[in-house]
């Protein structure tokens, strides 16, 4: 990991979701974290852009990484009110993190929104290489809430997105769909790197020998068009016909509406 003369090692800046603890987000980006701390060259940190105290501490360190917070215990609209101050401390935060010695990465999570553009215009400055994880599709969830912060997010997202081979050095998505469409998008001179769905199997049995009893298929999460519930109702079917102990009806799936 050095160059001639250049930096050695990898200095990567997680950012755009809570931490240490979260929701899928979360979850995603610490598996990531987790196998890149195997690798002595590689030096993390997360910078969280605002989360609630109730929720996680401004800052410290978890499971060896340090994170820290710009702006903690901020709602959304008094956020909006204190941007520019957000601004300039998001600018610090990252200069303040920059390593003088290593190749800096920024990795985004989710496409740019209100939070990350102050990080993402900070890193340009000091030649970062930026890298957005992507896993929805902003365009068909365009219109589905009624809030006006989620309205005003996805139609920044959708707007600077466009620009996407000239806003980013790479892009991690989640599924094929996306692969074809940012690919589209960015006319193949961004490199392009599919990570589906990531499982720590560590925290499974290797194998489970047995069913006891009726098995209860539970889905949690949001239920629009865009998220294919009725392939999982269709996928519960097909399983239902093989496996006796699973109930053969809706009702043994629990939709939740979840944001």
């Amino acid at each position: 990991m050095m160059d001639n003369g250049g930096p050695r090692g990898l200095h990567i800046v997680f950012t755009g979701f809570p931490y240490p603890h979260g929701m899928a987000g979360t979850k995603r980006c610490q598996h990531a974290i987790d196998v890149l701390q195997e690798y002595p060259d590689v030096l993390i940190d997360v910078l969280c852009a605002r989360q609630s105290s109730s929720l996680n501490p401004a800052a410290g360190q978890f499971q060896g990484v340090t994170y820290s917070t710009i702006m903690p215990d901020v709602l959304r609209y008094e956020f909006l009110r204190k941007y520019p101050l957000y601004f300039a401390r998001a600018k610090q935060s990252l200069r303040h993190l920059r390593s003088p010695t290593r190749k800096g990465i920024l990795l985004i999570y989710g496409p740019p929104l209100v939070e990350t553009i102050p990080l993402l215009w900070q890193a340009r400055k000091q030649n970062y290489r930026v890298v957005f994880d992507i896993v929805e599709d902003d365009a068909v969830a365009q219109g589905m809430s009624c809030s006006p912060w989620v309205r005003m997010n996805t139609a920044l997202a959708n707007g600077i997105t466009k620009y996407g081979r000239r806003l980013a050095d790479g892009y991690i998505v989640i599924s094929s769909r996306l692969h074809d469409k940012y690919q589209q998008m960015t006319k193949g001179r961004v490199p392009l790197l599919v990570r589906p769905i990531s499982v720590d199997f560590s925290r499974f049995p290797a194998r489970v020998s047995s069913f006891d009893g009726e098995i209860r298929l539970i889905y949690s999460g949001s239920y629009g068009p865009k998220d294919g519930v009725e392939v999982l109702l269709a996928a519960f079917e097909v399983l239902a016909g093989r496996w006796e102990q699973l109930r053969q009806s809706v009702a043994s799936i629990v939709v939740t509406s979840a944001g």
